[in-house]
C-alpha cells in the first residue's frame, strides 16, 4: 500500500515540524532517512568488496575444474555447473544480485520505520469507566461527611458505571483535562430525572455547599445539552433569548445560570442508550446529543479541570465515559 508523504518546510514554520499535517516530514524528521541512505551506501561498499573475494574464490576453484563441466561450490550458497569462465560471471552475477537485494531491502526498510517514527502520532481515546470500578475517580458526597455511613452514591455493576441519584454528589476525576473529546452514553433504567456531566471543574461546593465550580452540560431528562453555570461562565449567541434579561445572569445563587439548548427531541425514548459528546477545545464549548448540535458557548472562564458526573435524585447509567485528546 502506498503511503503518500512529503519532504520540506511548511510555511511559517521554521523547523520543519507541523502536527497538524502528519503527512509532511520536516527537516528535523531528515535525520533518520539521511543515516538509512548512509547505512545502504556502505552495505553497497562491502557488498562489492565481498563480490571480489567471491570472484577469487571461483577462480581458484576453477583452477582444477577448468572445462571439466562439474559443480562448484562456494560460501553463501554459491553452487552452480562450472564450464569455464561462464561459470566464474554466473557465480558473481547472482551473488552480487543476492547481496544487493538484502542490503537495500533491509536499510530501506529500517529508514522508511525511522521517518515515519518521527511523524505526528494521532492521539488514541482514553476509557475513563474502566468497566469494573472507580480506578481515577473519587467521591464527594455531602451526607458522607464525618465517616457517616451512607449508601454509595456511585458504584459499577455488571460492566455499567452506576449514578445512585441519592444521596446526591459528585464523582470526580484524579486527574486535570484540557483540549478533548468527551463521549458518554448514559441512559435512564427506571423514573428518569436529573444527572449531569461537568467540565472544567475545580472548587468543591462552590455552590449550595454541592456543586463543584464548573460548566454543566445537562442529562435531565428532555434538557440534555442545557448549560448551567456553576462559578464559570460561557457565552452563547442569542444569549438573552436563552438565558433571560442580562442583569440577572450570574454564575452564583439566585442567578440566571441555565443557557437553554438549540434543539428539541434529540433523546431517545426512555430505556434507550443515549450519547453525549462535549468538546473543549481552548475557552469554547460544544455539545451534541445523539448526533445533533445542542449547545456551543464561547469566551468560557475556564479553558481546563476535572470531569465529574452528578447524582441528583434518579438512577442513571453509563456504558461508556470516554475521552479523547484533541492535538493543535
Amino acid at each position: 500500500m502506498a503511503v503518500p508523504f512529503a519532504i520540506g518546510v511548511r510555511p511559517g514554520d521554521s523547523n520543519g515540524a507541523d502536527a497538524n499535517h502528519a503527512g509532511w516530514l520536516g527537516i528535523g524528521q531528515l535525520k533518520p532517512l539521511v543515516s538509512a541512505i548512509r547505512k545502504v551506501w556502505g552495505r553497497l561498499i562491502a557488498t562489492f568488496a565481498g563480490a571480489v573475494r567471491i570472484r577469487d574464490r571461483v577462480r581458484y576453484a576453477q583452477g582444477g575444474v577448468q572445462g571439466a563441466g562439474v559443480k562448484g561450490v562456494g560460501k553463501r550458497g554459491l553452487v552452480g555447473t562450472c564450464s569455464g569462465r561462464g561459470c566464474k560471471w554466473r557465480a558473481l552475477g547472482r551473488s552480487i544480485l543476492g547481496m544487493v537485494h538484502r542490503a537495500l531491502g533491509s536499510s530501506l526498510l529500517c529508514g522508511f520505520v525511522a521517518a515515519c517514527a518521527g511523524a505526528p502520532r494521532v492521539p488514541q481515546p482514553i476509557p475513563l469507566w474502566n468497566g469494573k470500578d472507580l480506578d481515577g475517580w473519587h467521591v464527594d458526597v455531602p451526607a458522607a461527611d464525618g465517616g457517616k455511613a451512607v449508601e454509595p452514591s456511585f458504584f459499577g455493576a455488571d460492566g455499567i458505571l452506576v449514578s445512585n441519584g441519592k444521596p446526591e454528589g459528585h464523582l470526580i476525576t484524579d486527574a486535570v483535562h484540557q483540549d478533548y473529546r468527551l463521549t458518554v452514553e448514559w441512559r435512564w433504567p427506571g423514573e428518569p430525572g436529573n444527572c449531569g456531566i461537568l467540565v472544567h471543574s475545580s472548587t468543591k461546593r462552590r455552590l449550595y455547599g454541592m456543586f463543584p465550580q464548573s460548566i454543566e452540560c445537562q442529562l435531565h431528562v428532555g434538557n440534555a445539552g442545557d448549560f448551567w453555570c456553576i462559578g464559570e461562565d460561557v457565552t452563547v449567541p442569542d444569549m438573552e433569548k436563552r438565558r433571560g434579561p442580562q442583569a440577572e445572569w450570574g454564575v452564583d445563587e439566585n442567578k440566571r445560570r441555565r443557557i437553554v439548548n438549540l434543539t428539541d427531541g434529540s433523546e431517545k425514548p426512555l430505556g434507550e442508550w443515549n450519547t453525549m459528546v462535549i468538546e473543549c477545545r481552548g475557552r469554547s464549548i460544544q455539545v451534541w446529543v445523539n448526533g445533533d448540535l445542542v449547545n456551543h458557548g464561547t469566551d468560557c472562564t475556564a479553558d481546563r479541570g476535572q470531569i465529574a458526573i452528578q447524582a441528583e435524585g434518579a438512577r442513571c447509567e453509563f456504558r461508556k465515559v470516554e475521552l479523547l485528546p484533541l492535538g493543535d
